[in-house]
């Protein structure tokens, strides 16, 4: 084959390295652009990381701008490596539980807000309605705005609206 500059061959030495497993090559990687693969291996260090944003990349069909700005904000040491209190493992079974945990971050990122001393929450509810579009990806696959304040009845028993 002909054309690849000394850049890309570096880069595709080192993507190969770092997925000599032939089946998450064709799984994972083989699903997101290059340029997405070269962000990948340009911005992190660490196999686990790439593997689980590249995954992330897929199931969420992030651009790779989205990309980039999850990896900036530490989507995945929010997701995975902070410390969190909880209790699923022990009310939900298995598969449920590791969903649970998986969609928890620590802290969110609502960077798309203008902050201001004795911000009250009606005004942070305000402000992430009016910028849904930025809210959504933060929070993660499985989360969907169908309305805000809605009434919730709960095994019978009424709840509050949230």
């Amino acid at each position: 084959m002909l054309g690849f500059s000394v850049r890309n061959l570096t880069y595709m030495k080192r993507f190969s390295q770092i997925n000599p497993d032939f089946a998450i090559v064709q799984t994972v990687s083989a699903q997101l652009t290059w340029s997405h693969n070269i962000m990948l291996i340009d911005k992190l260090k660490d196999p686990d990381q790439m593997a689980r944003y590249a995954k992330r990349a897929i199931q969420n069909g992030w651009s790779l701008n989205v990309m980039e700005h999850q990896i900036a904000l530490q989507l995945y040491q929010r997701q995975v490596t902070n410390e969190k209190i909880q209790n699923f493992d022990q009310v939900l079974s298995l598969p449920q539980s590791e969903l649970a945990v998986q969609t928890m971050k620590d802290p969110y990122v609502f960077d798309f807000i203008e902050y201001r001393e004795n911000l009250l929450e009606s005004e942070i509810e305000k402000a992430l309605i009016k910028n849904i579009t930025n809210m959504l990806p933060e929070l993660g696959i499985g989360f969907a705005y169908v309305g805000n304040q809605y009434h919730l009845e709960v095994a019978g028993k009424n709840e509050a609206k949230i």
